[in-house]
């Protein structure tokens, strides 16, 4: 049995009867979701609110905000992350240093973005109610929560949220899943 690609609905799932959900289930299985994902973005920002630029992030902030498409490509502790130096130098370029937010949105939207594909792939596998219950503990992260309180742990959720999606898109099966599942591994690494 191949356990990545395809599993079937659930028993019991209201998929599995063929008979899609009623007007108000349909609408709880939105609103639900959409409530908690806007309700953990306001929550990290605002358990965020009055921090500035921590620790590694001052390394971009004084040595990434000018120059070329080689401040990108530098390493940065050994690792390539041209996807959240990319997001600074844009901050740098829109608002300026005055601001942490705008790093601290994109990273806990990045984070709300992987709960929700971990509850589409839970939800086939083990049902609404048990994959809602997945990505609500996702969101949360437990006692790691505060780590999403740094922008800088923009390159940590990007690499989560790529490979959440790569799987996703490896259940439909199709060479374009596939390439789809190709690029989203590249943008995690």
């Amino acid at each position: 049995m191949d356990v990545g690609r395809g599993a079937g609905p659930v028993q019991g799932d209201a998929s599995a009867a063929g008979t899609p959900p009623s007007g108000p289930a349909r609408l709880a299985g939105i609103g639900v979701p959409v409530l908690v994902a806007v309700g953990a973005l306001a929550f990290l920002l605002y358990a965020g609110r009055g921090r500035t630029f921590f620790f590694d992030e001052w390394d971009w902030v004084q040595h990434r905000a000018q120059g070329g498409p080689s401040t990108l490509l530098r390493p940065h502790n050994g690792h390539l992350m041209p996807l959240p130096v990319a997001v600074y130098r844009l901050q740098f370029e829109l608002v300026g240093f005055a601001y942490a937010w705008p790093v601290r949105l994109v990273t806990a939207a990045a984070h709300v973005a992987a709960a929700w594909v971990l509850f589409r792939l839970a939800r086939p596998r083990v049902g609404a109610a048990a994959g809602a219950a997945a990505a609500v503990v996702f969101v949360g992260l437990g006692a790691a929560w505060q780590t999403l309180l740094w922008g800088i742990q923009l390159s940590v959720t990007v690499a989560v949220l790529g490979g959440l999606v790569a799987w996703l898109a490896l259940d439909r099966d199709s060479p374009a899943a596939d390439a789809g599942a190709c690029a989203a591994l590249v943008v995690a690494a």
